[in-house]
Parts: structure tokens; sequence; C-alpha cells
């Protein structure tokens, strides 16, 4: 069973002891999913040495509630789960179980307003980019993953921080003080402080942002959405950084320099029924194609050794460390789409998404059809495959095919 960080349950339980004061608003849900997967057993996982699951169990309870407390409020978002993986080695030919418990507060803070300002203090989820998915300007809080948009699971979690915010009739200001802890050290390994403006410019909404440590480390960027019409609504999103997280072969560590994302898509409702998105990103410090090639040919080496005896447990440490260092995707170029069809049927929704690579056609693919009955229910099936992955970026992709069936209940 998996650690529980002690100030974690501290926070918990200090939360829920204030169930007494007066309460603002409060909802919980509840998710059940089986999962099932073929394991992509090519490149970096012959016969599944990475101890993928092809199955997992998950079950996650979701519990929001926020109280009125000294003219402000506490806001809480806890999230409590227990994930059963079944996985299977194939070399030593038996199956491994295992079982995982969390309790995490994705959200725990104090928030109070006054005149103009807003002041705060705790773990909150901050959203400054405008993109669907991997927006670059999220700088404080993790964006939605390309294959999870929507977050189904609930994993986002909020950042440890201090707010200052000050809203005027067309802008606004921003500034958040991030201490360094387990939370924080996505990209930043140390003391942080981020910034933002906001204002609004005719059918414009423009952001510029920006976040440096104490280590001198810093990402800077603006994102901005146009409403054209009713239906139509484009953005764009772009940050500089000082640093990449992206280890490159043959010696897999990280290179020195400047680095940018780019992102421009559009969101287009031509009526109730239907809603399109599409987006393309661009990746700086993605492998180009050159350093493509060498990692295949790295990848294939250590093929070669693990048919030697004496040299198999090298390659296959090897591999493994490879693996878990990758940060997907690892090309440049990328396109993201996603079809959303309302009422296919009475209370049912239809979704398509697809999240290709431009640069060697490979893509990851999800049907998802959603069922609501009752107004509490929502019942989910989805299909995910990959297309086209010969000498592609999705061959690191641990999973050829998924197929999760779950129901999602809210009280």
């Amino acid at each position: 069973m998996s650690k529980i960080i002690p100030y974690n349950v501290y926070l918990i339980v200090a939360f829920i002891l204030l169930n007494g004061l007066s309460v603002q608003a409060q909802t919980s849900k509840y998710i059940s999913e089986v999962e099932y997967n073929t394991i992509n057993k090519k490149w970096l996982n012959p016969q599944n040495i990475q101890l993928l699951p092809y199955i997992n169990v998950n079950n996650i309870f979701l519990y929001n509630k926020s109280f009125k407390i000294y003219k402000g409020s506490l806001n809480g978002n806890l999230r409590f789960s227990l994930l059963n993986q079944l996985s299977r080695d194939e070399i030593n030919k038996y199956d491994v179980n295992d079982y995982k418990i969390r309790f995490n507060p994705n959200e725990l803070y104090y928030q109070k307003s006054f005149n103009n300002f807003t002041l705060g203090i705790g773990r909150k989820r901050i959203k400054w980019g405008v993109g669907y998915v991997a927006s670059p300007t999220d700088i404080v809080s993790n964006p939605p993953s390309p294959t999870d948009p929507s977050d189904r699971l609930f994993q986002i979690k909020g950042s440890d921080l201090f707010q200052a915010s000050y809203i005027g009739s067309k802008s606004q200001y921003d500034i958040y003080l991030m201490p360094k802890t387990n939370v924080n050290d996505l990209y930043f390994n140390n003391h942080s402080a981020a910034f933002r403006y906001f204002t609004n410019v005719h059918s414009f909404d423009i952001s510029l942002v920006g976040r440096i440590d104490l280590d001198g480390k810093y990402q800077a960027g603006f994102n901005q959405t146009a409403a054209i019409g009713e239906k139509l609504e484009l953005h764009s999103d772009a940050i500089l950084s000082s640093k990449s997280n992206v280890l490159y072969p043959s010696d897999f560590n990280t290179k020195k320099g400047l680095y940018y994302r780019i992102l421009a898509g559009a969101n287009w409702s031509p009526n109730q029924n239907y809603n399109v998105v599409l987006e393309y990103f661009h990746i700086s410090e993605g492998y180009s194609g050159n350093e493509w090639i060498l990692l295949q040919n790295t990848i294939q080496s250590l093929e070669a050794m693990r048919a030697v005896e004496n040299l198999a447990p090298t390659a296959t440490s090897t591999m493994k460390k490879i693996y878990t260092s990758n940060v997907f995707p690892l090309r440049r170029d990328f396109m993201f789409a996603r079809l959303l069809r309302n009422n296919l049927f009475k209370n049912t929704e239809l979704e398509w998404i697809t999240f290709a690579c431009i640069n060697d056609l490979g893509s990851l693919n999800r049907l998802g059809i959603y069922y609501k009955f009752q107004s509490r229910f929502n019942l989910y099936f989805q299909y995910q495959f990959l297309l086209n992955t010969d000498k592609s970026s999705f061959n690191l992709y641990g999973f050829d095919n998924t197929w999760r069936l779950g129901i999602k209940i809210s009280f």
C-alpha cells in the first residue's frame, strides 16, 4: 500500500472538523471505473518489463465544500481514491496485483475579497491558459493532458500558494508566491513567484503571464481569445522557458538554451448539438528528426543486448530508466481535434478525440459515449487506440488499446 503524506491527512481532518461552520456550497461525486488495456510491448517494453497494468479498477470519491469564515471563505476539494491494478510479469510468468490508497486535497484554501482586492492562501487550482488541452501558459497549475482532456478522474491538483489579486473595470492583476513543495515542483525546483496581467479590448481577452524562481529559472508568455460572432472562438497561447526537462539521446541529459511552446486553435459550435475543437501545438524542445533516429538506434542496440545473457540485465535496466524519464510527447508538431455530438439519442453524447503527431503521422484516438439518467447518474464507455505507430513517437505510449466502462454519481 502506498504511503500517505502526513500533512495531507492533517489538512483533511482539520477541514472535516469545520463542518459546524456556515456552509456556502457543497457537492460530492463518486466514480467507479474498470479499464482493460492491451499492452504495447514494442521498443522500451519487450515482455512488459515496465510491468504496465492490463487491468485498472478506480474508485474515487470527490468532496467539495465551501464555508464562511472570518468574512471570507474556506474552500476544499478533497479526493479519496482506491486503485487496484493487475500486471503480468512475462519474464517470471506470474501476475502482480497491487493496490494504492490516496487521500489528497486537490484544493484547500482560504480566500477573502474586499473592495477590488482578493487575498488567498492554500492549495488552489489556477487556470490561465486558453487552450482546450495542454495550454502553454498554464504555468501555475497543470493543464489537462491531450490524452485525457476532461480529467475524468479528477487527478489535477492545485498549487500551494499565496494570492494577491486586484480586479479593475477592464483589467486584472494577479500575483502568486509559491513555496517549494511537492506539488509545485513540476518545472520549478525552488521558491517562485508568478504574475498575470489580464485585460479586455473589444472582443479580445489578453493575458501576459510569467513565473521566476530563486535560481533564476523563468517562464514568460501571453495568451488571447477572440469571439467571432456567437458560434466561433479563436485562441492562441505561447510561453518562453529558460530551461527544458526533456532528456535527449544518446546520454539522456537535458540541454541548455531557451525553449518555447505555441498553441493556436478554434472552438466552433454551429448549433446546440455540435461542438468542434481544433488546436495546433509546436513544442521547440521536442526531438528533431536526427534525435528521433538516434533514439530509435539506441533502443535497437538495447534490444540486441537483451539477447546476450550477461548483458540482458544492464539493457533491461537502461530501458526502464529511459521509459520512466521520457517526457511525452517527444516530437515537435501536433494536432488535437475533438468532436462532440449532443443529443445523439435522448440524454446521450458522442465524443471523438484525436491527438496526432504531424512529424511522424502517428495518433492516439478515443471514442466516448456518455449517457445521463435520473439527473445524478452518468454512465460512460471509452475506447482508445493508436494508429500508424510504426516508427512514431506513439510507439512509446504504454497501451495499444484501452477499454473503459465507468459510472459517475453526483450528490
